[in-house]
């Protein structure tokens, strides 16, 4: 099989600009200065911890104290917050009715 002329110097071109493709010295961006960083020596040293917080606070136990008698109020026997125990006096109540009315009441009886 014989080449002719023209496609061998065709080649022979693209060959050689192949060839000098690679040969030219590629162009290289001058190197970046390097950034500059701030530095410091540590040295050890006392640091007090404070921390504060902002809270809002319940109490574990409450409780709920209803009158059931009308009378005034003449002092109160505890301290707010303060722990009580079953039957310790909280309050002293002045009565508008006889206290004895009140505590010797029985409960109506009821017939069948």
């Amino acid at each position: 099989m014989r080449s002719s002329p023209s496609s061998v110097f065709t080649w022979a071109g693209l060959m050689l600009g192949l060839a000098f493709c690679g040969c030219h010295e590629a162009r290289r961006e001058p190197a970046a200065t390097p950034p500059s960083v701030g530095y410091m020596t540590l040295q050890p040293q006392y640091v007090p911890l404070d921390r504060n917080y902002v809270a809002r606070t319940d109490a574990f136990y409450t409780v709920d104290v209803k009158p059931r008698v009308s009378g005034e109020l003449v002092s109160y026997n505890f301290v707010d917050g303060q722990s009580v125990q079953k039957g310790r006096l909280l309050f002293q109540l002045v009565f508008f009715v006889d206290p004895t009315a009140v505590t010797t009441r029985s409960p109506p009886e009821s017939t069948i």
